[in-house]
């Protein structure tokens, strides 16, 4: 099937600029991008651009699909309709709490998705991806390794193995060089192959980072927001962005429906000055050849898949049409194609190992007598829009051999329950500053790398 765009101002992220064009589509591919390419009787569709943008599909650095609440196939329903056309997805939660299994439930969910997903293994499991054979036939859809730190691992010879393992396999080294990190800790992350850093929060470490060849993914998400810093502090620095990329990280789906996926950082970068073609090729070209997969996607040329968004404009970014090699899928509001509805396979539900009363007695913080009435204690400092914490030193008052919360410093208590024991020897009990509770409790499951159960709250009743 031939498909004919008229009229087109083409965004052309591979030598930066904008100018009049017609594309034609063979079957799934792009075959030709000329200034002008005569209606033939051979062509089954002609689309008139009339002066709209054309841009390839955009893409997602680093995603957590767990955190949208959605299957791949639901996930992949509206990122269709923000123009994203491929994401890289880190399954480290489902991973975590279900196997290997829940690795190959998503992958396999995913080939049956239109938008194009790809996997960073958990670093977790490389002596997994080494030893099991179970995954031969999922390998073609990983393509790194996931969260990549020296620090995650027990020492350094461990972390030195799984690069090895890494580079041996052709797998990328996507890493999370958070904060803090010392020149040193940079030098050996990158001398191992650590190949980028989604958790990049001051331009200091931005620098840092990218003079070593690292890939900055520029995050913007639901949890933690850095896009701001970076085009406020860093990006006057940059002569060349070919390194920077956009990534969302954890998007919760009310945000995803409000804000946007990709499409909303292109909007915050340029209303932030950055040039529409610049951040463009940070969102197409930029990521796809971070990830190898220039030759497939991420720019408009001959023998590329013809993965398209033709946009109203480029401030904006209101998306008018999306196409999935070559298929209309997208358009003017509407979806143009039908999602089948998958429920998870049995071994995904009734994750949770709780088989004893949690009382109210497991959140109590007993203190031996002290000549003073208040105790020094460490207190987790919440950051709002990012996912780092600090550290509060902090004098609170024993009361009846007890710490107990102190709501007018918003010192709440904050307990780890671990979801996957059937006896609970001791909950570990802390304090915590930055939510502002005044009443009650709450509790999730959403947390960050083990995924157990944190309960935060003003009450040790209401806890439990």
């Amino acid at each position: 099937m031939h498909t004919l765009i008229k009229d087109a101002r083409f965004v052309d992220v591979n030598i930066g600029s904008i100018y009049r064009a017609d594309v034609l589509i063979d079957g799934s591919r792009i075959s030709s991008v000329r200034s002008q390419i005569n209606e033939s009787p051979d062509f089954e569709k002609i689309i008139n651009a009339n002066g709209r943008y054309l841009i390839p599909g955009l893409m997602d650095s680093h995603v957590h699909i767990e955190s949208s609440m959605l299957t791949p196939n639901n996930l992949a329903e509206v990122l269709l309709t923000k123009g994203t056309t491929a994401i890289i997805a880190d399954p480290h939660e489902i991973t975590g709490v279900l196997g290997i299994n829940g690795l190959k439930y998503f992958i396999d969910e995913a080939r049956k998705c239109p938008v194009k997903i790809y996997f960073t293994a958990p670093y977790k499991i490389v002596k997994r991806l080494a030893d099991d054979e179970g995954l031969d036939g999922y390998r073609d859809r990983l393509i790194g390794l996931g969260e990549v730190s020296p620090f995650f691992f027990s020492n350094k010879e461990e972390f030195i193995e799984a690069c090895d393992f890494a580079k041996a396999n052709s797998l990328l080294l996507e890493g999370h060089l958070g904060p803090g990190y010392a020149q040193k800790h940079l030098d050996f992350a990158t001398f191992h192959g650590v190949s980028s850093c989604h958790e990049t929060v001051s331009a200091d470490e931005a620098f840092e980072k990218m003079r070593r060849g690292v890939s900055l993914i520029v995050r913007e998400g639901s949890a933690a927001k850095n896009l701001d810093m970076i085009f406020d502090h860093f990006w006057f620095k940059v002569r060349d962005p070919r390194k920077l990329l956009f990534c969302t990280d954890d998007l919760e789906i009310d945000d995803l429906l409000f804000y946007g996926d990709v499409d909303n950082c292109l909007r915050k970068a340029v209303r932030k000055g950055v040039d529409p073609i610049r951040a463009i090729q940070m969102a197409t070209i930029n990521a796809a050849s971070h990830f190898g997969m220039d030759g497939e996607f991420g720019s408009i040329a001959p023998g590329k898949c013809a993965d398209l968004v033709l946009l109203h404009d480029i401030f904006d970014f209101e998306i008018s049409l999306v196409m999935i090699e070559g298929r209309e899928v997208y358009s003017d509001g509407s979806l143009e194609m039908e999602f089948e509805r998958y429920l998870p396979p049995d071994f995904c539900y009734k994750s949770f190992i709780l088989d004893q009363e949690i009382k109210t007695s497991d959140f109590r913080i007993e203190t031996a007598p002290a000549r003073s009435r208040f105790v020094d204690v460490r207190v987790i400092g919440a950051v709002e829009g990012q996912i780092y914490t600090t550290q509060i030193n902090a004098k609170m008052k024993m009361t009846d051999g007890q710490l107990k919360t102190d709501l007018s410093s918003d010192f709440l208590k904050i307990a780890v329950i671990d979801r996957y024991s059937r006896k609970l020897d001791r909950i570990p009990v802390g304090f915590v500053h930055g939510f502002g509770l005044k009443g009650g409790a709450l509790a999730t499951s959403v947390a960050h790398d083990e995924h157990n159960i944190i309960v935060i709250g003003t009450n040790d009743d209401d806890m439990a």
